[in-house]
């Protein structure tokens, strides 16, 4: 996914011997890769992430702290309780643009309005954020051992990539201080770019030769031989 999402971002536009960190915290994952784009080919040079950290935790970590700080054990019925999560992933995404907003809950005991600050919705969220930054860490070392140099672009892949704390996060001086980050249609990125590269094939473009790719593997292999 973070390399169909580099060829939705380089579309049209040379990217060059550069070194390119892909962000990608969609809503159920976290993918990174650093890659290096030549001419010719696309290697990726270090990946990391995980399987089980995404948007939805965000949106646990929201609901948990407005049931727990605000409606102090009050009971909903189910429709209730489905349109207050949906309130609460709205509220997440409002975040991401304002300073403050507010989540309707319905209650058996009444109609509650809430506010709630980016503020607090970044206190109640920080070890998620925590985990992203481990995971960011990691890849760091082992772009280190590997003597990757620096990165030159970061782009950002995933709708929870426009929650300010992620770009905060980025911009640290521990993190990738100074490096330009390019967001650009987050959420459909790597469909995007795995359309890109379809359609050109489709198109079957006289003289086309897509760049090769070098992959690493996420995982490791191994033989275990079993005795009857």
């Amino acid at each position: 996914e973070p390399v169909a999402a580099v060829y939705h971002y380089t579309s049209g536009t040379e990217f060059i011997d550069k070194n390119i960190l892909v962000a990608d915290l969609g809503g159920g994952t976290f993918d990174v890769a650093v890659v290096h784009i030549t001419k010719k080919e696309i290697t990726e040079l270090v990946i990391g992430g995980c399987r089980n950290l995404g948007g939805i935790d965000w949106n646990q970590a929201l609901y948990d702290y407005v049931k727990q700080k605000h409606l102090h054990g009050k009971k909903m019925e189910p429709d209730d309780e489905q349109d207050f999560l949906m309130n609460i992933e709205m509220a997440k995404k409002m975040l991401s643009e304002r300073s403050e907003t507010r989540i309707v809950a319905r209650t058996e005991e009444g109609r509650e309005m809430i506010r709630i600050t980016r503020d607090e919705f970044e206190a109640c969220s920080a070890s998620l954020l925590m985990k992203v930054k481990e995971i960011l860490q990691n890849v760091q070392r082992e772009m280190n051992a590997k003597n990757v140099g620096k990165i030159d672009k970061i782009f950002l892949v995933g709708g929870a990539t426009r929650m300010p704390q992620i770009e905060a996060l980025l911009k640290q001086d521990a993190m990738f201080p100074g490096v330009e980050m390019i967001g650009q249609d987050q959420d459909e990125a790597v469909a995007r770019g795995a359309a890109v590269y379809g359609q050109i094939f489709a198109e079957n473009r006289k003289g086309f030769r897509p760049k090769s790719l070098k992959r690493i593997s996420s995982c490791s292999y191994g033989l275990r031989a079993l005795v009857d």
